[in-house]
């Protein structure tokens, strides 16, 4: 079934990671607690023939993040974006793996584009600065359904994208975002 490129929607290979990060992370025994918390949530995670390239709600997206950054975050978010880091590393082929080990830091960032739209259906992101050591790209979207974990998982598997390929000791920032009235979301990478 196609998608509606209308509705803002993510690719299942997020909710089907968490899963595996947590299972992983934790084991099965704190999964089924998880999962036992926030039943809505085990719904759409245990749907049958659910495939990583499935679309899923955004606002499913949303509950998967409070859920996980009131679960193992005690309120923090660092758990959510290290999982989302997890996720995105994860669901690299071998192939891209060594692609990215062969690009530079900012080579990589060119695909930046590509990637967020292959896996969000709403909102664009776009390169602003690309240098040796430093990337600025930019959010705009129509929807406000994202949410902040759209902006978490941005800069999760961005971040996670430049390190793979070499960036060390590098800085994320955030300082403009849509959903604390920004008009776009605005990230800036720096690394040594």
């Amino acid at each position: 079934m196609p998608v509606d490129k209308t509705q803002a929607s993510i690719r299942a290979v997020a909710f089907l990671g968490a899963k595996k990060w947590i299972m992983t992370k934790y084991g099965e025994k704190i999964y089924k607690e998880f999962l036992s918390k926030y039943p809505d949530l085990a719904v759409v995670i245990e749907r049958k023939g659910l495939l990583p390239v499935s679309w899923l709600p955004m606002k499913d997206f949303n509950v998967l993040a409070n859920a996980i950054i009131e679960f193992f975050g005690q309120g923090g978010t660092a758990n959510f974006q290290e999982m989302c880091k997890w996720v995105a590393g994860d669901a690299l082929s071998t192939t891209l793996k060594v692609f990215m080990k062969l690009g530079t830091p900012s080579f990589i960032a060119t695909a930046f584009p590509g990637t967020f739209a292959h896996y969000f259906t709403i909102g664009k992101w776009t390169n602003l600065l690309i240098q040796s050591k430093r990337v600025e790209g930019e959010l705009r979207e129509d929807s406000k359904d994202n949410g902040p974990a759209r902006c978490m998982a941005t800069m999760a598997w961005a971040r996670g994208a430049l390190e793979y390929s070499g960036a060390k000791n590098l800085i994320q920032l955030h300082p403009e975002c849509i959903f604390k009235g920004g008009s776009r979301c605005y990230f800036v990478y720096t690394w040594d």
